[in-house]
């Protein structure tokens, strides 16, 4: 066989394979490189998957810790601790510990117990460092400021005393008086506990997930915990550990399974959440994706070559009759027309089929006829044949390439909206609207927070008149129609530096109070006034300039009993189920953050009055956005430098800033964002994360700009309300913020520096 009978094939089915061919075997390149990123794809999202849902427990895992530091925080607001006699704490601390496997432990400020909700103190968590004030406050001295948090403290894993098999953990936080240290909360609980949050949050089949403390211990685990709880990591994943906070890493598990364990660290309590993905799940969801596809590759050139064949064998037999018609007039045979289904064949047999009956008349005159119809015939089997392969080849052709092209736009359109749709922050959008019916948990936690942050998280000015006259509405829903709300509020009253939301939940806490004190009909008058408290006048209160809140009812009144344990927290005298006993002890602890005070007048019979004592404001009231949304522009100018280090965030925050007029330049971190200033990149205003990745946070950033573009604007966002009081030189807003609002803030600092340029002479 001669070479040229390989590349150039001159039958009609070998050259129409030949074309199958020539569009497959590209195909198959595609496919396979196709096929490796379905792999690559499969796999990295089941990673992923893993990474997330590790983010997500690690999260829940600080939620316990958290719970546990706001029920001590909240046991160390109570005044029965002020006193030497314990008694009374101790009768709170055992009704919170009530029902629980939970211990409450007291201790000095030299480590030593004072009290212990264990009768035989077998359970006493090992002592942890003792505190000697929070991060913030400077070497020697300990500070009151509200901005400087006492932090929680976890322990690691300890067995009981007396005991091989139950391990505990404590959850310890400071008792702190006036800015001073007064001695140590610890929640001891058992590790079983823990194990609620592979209870609540189920993994999917096969996932191994387990929480490791500090030391890198086993607390919990979703599958055989019993005998897992209380063991180290291996040593290659405790040094994986050591030297990242998240990520993944092929290991083994303690069971031998050959895993990919996507790991993540809580912030909180440092304890860590592990979850392992079986390597053969991972390989095998991915090689299915892969195999499906090049099945269906399979598929598609088996159809192609069978068409190509099919398609050949139609062509060629219409031909070879046409030859064997002309063979048989050349014999001098007469032959009958039959159709094949080809127009051109057709005609050409017909014009046959008419040369041989004409050629039955006259022999001569026939065999000239003949010779000149074979003439004929053989040209026009040639000028046929080319006609109908170039025909056949054009509309094969273009019926394969357009079928092809078909196929190619609706496998690359699907794989660009699989990528679109894989990192589009409108799916982020979804996943948090999953998050609403964590709402209500999300409400009680701030509230028992309030107790023991020892800060405002956001602090206004704000006109408490002009506040209380917006919640009317709100007010008047939160009680029952039978009952009349009187108002009195003065018209020049003194303005508030204080956390708005704050003040208004302490509000309806205390009109939600009168609500369920008055049976039947009555009144709810709410007062605000400005008054000048001497000293001693209010116990605990500081003299000065007050603005004192007060809302009366017509109720029963509080049994003289009762009275002094209204702001103790978890006390109520409503029924199970119908009060946390945390309303009033928000209002408390609101008060104190806010450097006043809270008092009630309560006889039976004679209703109930309680007042707010809150210190005036020297500076201006504070207009919120809301107050001047009618005279800020809609849409914006300018170029704002996005720094946003999380891809998903930094996309969403982009568009949206997009649609409100400004240009954005983006940016994964602080080396990038200066970079681009140092090439020559334009921009107006810079909004930064506070934290990032790298050596430089979103201060360090900040500090870095300043010095070297003093005019630019620098704006930061922060998930962390401690984060906001740490350099009161940049504004920082907090997570989660309104874009919106966002886009006011830097078109004003934008507005703010150009008029400042503008001045400049």
């Amino acid at each position: 066989m001669h070479w040229r009978e390989v590349f150039r094939p001159r039958s009609i089915s070998a050259r129409l394979r030949s074309l199958v061919l020539a569009l497959v075997l590209p195909m198959l390149a595609v496919s396979l490189i196709a096929g490796l990123a379905v792999y690559l794809g499969v796999r990295a999202s089941a990673i992923e998957g893993a990474r997330s849902t590790a983010r997500a427990l690690s999260i829940v895992v600080d939620r316990e810790m958290s719970y546990r530091a706001a029920v001590l925080r909240t046991l160390g607001a109570s005044r029965t601790l002020d006193g030497e006699d314990l008694s009374a704490f101790a009768d709170i601390a055992r009704d919170v510990a009530a029902g629980t496997d939970a211990i409450i432990v007291l201790r000095d400020e030299e480590g030593r117990v004072r009290m212990s909700t264990d009768p035989k103190a077998g359970n006493l968590p090992p002592p942890l460092p003792l505190m000697t004030g929070p991060p913030a406050a400077p070497a020697g001295r300990l500070t009151d400021a509200p901005s400087l948090p006492w932090p929680p403290q976890v322990s690691s894993l300890y067995l009981d005393a007396g005991s091989t098999v139950q391990y505990s953990f404590a959850v310890q936080v400071p008792v702190v008086r006036e800015g001073r240290l007064r001695g140590f909360l610890a929640l001891v609980s058992r590790a079983s506990q823990l194990q609620r949050i592979f209870e609540e949050q189920s993994l999917a089949t096969g996932w191994t997930g387990v929480v490791l403390d500090a030391r890198g211990v086993a607390a919990a685990r979703n599958v055989d915990a019993p005998r897992i709880v209380g063991l180290s990591a291996s040593a290659d994943m405790l040094s994986v550990l050591a030297q990242r906070s998240a990520g993944e890493h092929s290991t083994r598990t303690l069971d031998g399974t050959s895993v990919i364990t996507a790991f993540d660290r809580a912030p909180l309590s440092r304890w860590r959440v592990l979850i392992g993905v079986p390597s053969r799940e991972i390989e095998a969801a991915a090689l299915r994706a892969v195999g499906g596809m090049l099945a269906a590759f399979a598929l598609l050139m088996a159809v192609g070559l069978w068409a190509a064949a099919r398609a050949g064998r139609r062509i060629a037999e219409p031909v070879q009759r046409l030859r064997r018609d002309a063979e048989a007039i050349g014999r001098g045979e007469r032959i009958a027309p039959a159709p094949t289904g080809l127009e051109e064949t057709d005609a050409v047999q017909a014009l046959l089929a008419q040369a041989s009956v004409e050629r039955g008349e006259a022999d001569e005159r026939l065999q000239a006829r003949v010779r000149e119809a074979v003439a004929d015939a053989e040209r026009a089997q040639h000028a046929v044949v080319s006609a109908q392969k170039l025909e056949a080849l054009g509309r094969l052709t273009g019926g394969i390439a357009h079928d092809f092209n078909n196929l190619l736009q609706t496998m690359t359109t699907g794989l660009h909206l699989a990528a679109r749709l894989s990192a589009d922050p409108r799916a982020q959008k979804a996943l948090a609207a999953c998050e609403g019916a964590l709402g209500k948990a999300v409400k009680l936690t701030r509230q028992l927070m309030t107790f023991g942050r020892g800060q405002t998280v956001n602090r206004e000015v704000i006109d408490p008149a002009a506040r209380l006259r917006a919640m009317h509405d709100l007010l008047r829903g939160a009680l029952r129609e039978s009952i009349t709300l009187r108002e009195r509020l003065d018209a020049q009253v003194w303005p508030l530096d204080i956390d708005p939301v704050q003040f208004e939940m302490a509000i309806l806490n205390i009109a939600m109070n009168a609500r369920d004190a008055i049976t039947g009909a009555g009144v709810v008058e709410i007062s605000v006034r400005n008054t000048q408290l001497r000293e001693g006048e209010v116990p605990n209160v500081p003299a000065g300039d007050m603005v004192m809140v007060s809302m009366r009812d017509d109720g029963p009144g509080i049994d003289p009993q009762i009275l002094p344990r209204v702001f103790d927290p978890f006390f109520t005298t409503k029924p199970v189920g119908k009060g946390s006993g945390l309303g009033l002890a928000q209002v408390y602890g609101f008060a104190r953050q806010a450097g006043g005070g809270v008092t009630i007048d309560s006889r039976p019979g004679a209703g109930t009055e309680l007042r707010l004592y809150l210190p005036r404001s020297r500076a201006p009231v504070h207009h919120s956005p809301s107050q001047i949304d009618a005279h800020m522009p809609s849409r914006h100018a300018g170029v704002v430098l996005l720094v946003e280090d999380d891809a998903l965030l930094r996309g969403i925050t982009g568009q949206a800033l997009e649609d409100f007029g400004f240009g954005v330049v983006p940016a994964g971190d602080a080396r990038s964002a200066l970079a681009l200033l140092e090439g020559g990149i334009h921009c107006d205003a810079v909004l930064a994360d506070v934290m990032m990745p790298g050596a430089m946070d979103g201060f360090a950033l900040a500090r870095e700009l300043h010095r070297r573009w003093p005019t630019l604007p620098v704006l930061l966002a922060s998930g962390y309300a401690e984060v906001a009081q740490r350099d009161h030189t940049v504004p920082v807003i907090a997570k989660p913020y309104d874009v919106h609002q966002v886009a006011q803030a830097l078109a004003t600092q934008m507005k703010k520096r150009q008029d400042e340029q503008s001045a400049a002479p």
